[in-house]
């Protein structure tokens, strides 16, 4: 699977920050390493938000993709955006659809079993407890297939940058979000019996302009020049192994041990 967002009609693109297109690379990334081939996949993504990026991608690559998420505002702008991608025949016969619909990720209305791959791209973070967060990671658990995949992204403690500017952001608007770094995101997933396989993280070079914006706006004062060497020379380095374990946005692609392989 080629993992481009180019695939999405650019009219569905039209009210999405850049930064945040480039910033969930990482969340197609990572399902193209655990998933492979997406055509005919059922997929689950807990916390889809209002672009839906990641979702009209997996299902433009022939996923049939359920979405969910616990904001009814949240679900009205996402269904205006899957009404305009009908309307003008995003969907057809070579590819799949989604579904939006509001739900709480602890307690999923779903059967057990039922999908091959489910995610959360950055969202379990804005649950307000641990418990509820491991609640939700089991809740995923229980709807996947053996052996299906599951992937989970989340924001990356050891970014000092974007930890700072988030923590402030999210201080002064009275949010809640948790941090991981690599190792602790690792065994969170472990504890739901599931085996991380591939680490994935989105580098340096992804700068969210609202935190720029409202805390450091003095970065936009700087030539266009420098901001092009900056991410040229991140890039580079979020290739390596070791810079990427400082990515702004971390995760893991795991699979779903059967019955039988379970630990006690």
């Amino acid at each position: 699977m080629s993992v481009t967002w180019q695939v999405i009609p650019s009219f569905l693109l039209d009210d999405v920050p850049h930064h945040y297109v480039l910033a969930s690379e990482v969340d197609r990334r990572l399902a193209a390493d655990g998933g492979g081939a997406m055509n005919g996949k059922t997929l689950l993504n807990v916390g889809c938000g209002r672009y839906l990026v990641d979702d009209l991608y997996f299902s433009l690559c022939g996923a049939k993709v359920t979405s969910i998420d616990f904001e009814p505002a949240t679900i009205d702008l996402a269904r205006r955006k899957l009404e305009l991608a009908e309307q003008h025949g995003v969907f057809d016969s070579t590819t799949g659809n989604v579904t939006v619909q509001s739900g709480d990720g602890r307690q999923l209305p779903f059967e057990d079993e039922s999908f091959d791959i489910a995610t959360a791209f950055s969202s379990l973070e804005h649950m307000t407890s641990g418990e509820d967060q491991r609640r939700a990671l089991a809740e995923m658990h229980r709807v996947l297939k053996p052996n299906g995949w599951l992937v989970v992204t989340a924001p990356n403690l050891l970014n000092p940058l974007a930890t700072v500017a988030s923590v402030l952001d999210h201080w002064r608007k009275g949010e809640h979000e948790s941090r991981f770094t690599p190792w602790r995101l690792k065994r969170f997933l472990r504890s739901a019996n599931v085996d991380p396989l591939a680490f994935d993280s989105e580098s340096l070079r992804v700068f969210d302009q609202r935190l720029v914006d409202t805390h450091l706006p003095w970065f936009n004062r700087l030539p266009r020049f420098a901001w092009t060497m900056a991410e040229w020379t991140v890039a580079a380095l979020g290739k390596l192994p070791i810079p990427k374990y400082f990515g702004m946005r971390i995760g893991y692609v795991c699979i779903k041990r059967a019955a039988a392989e379970t630990r006690e």
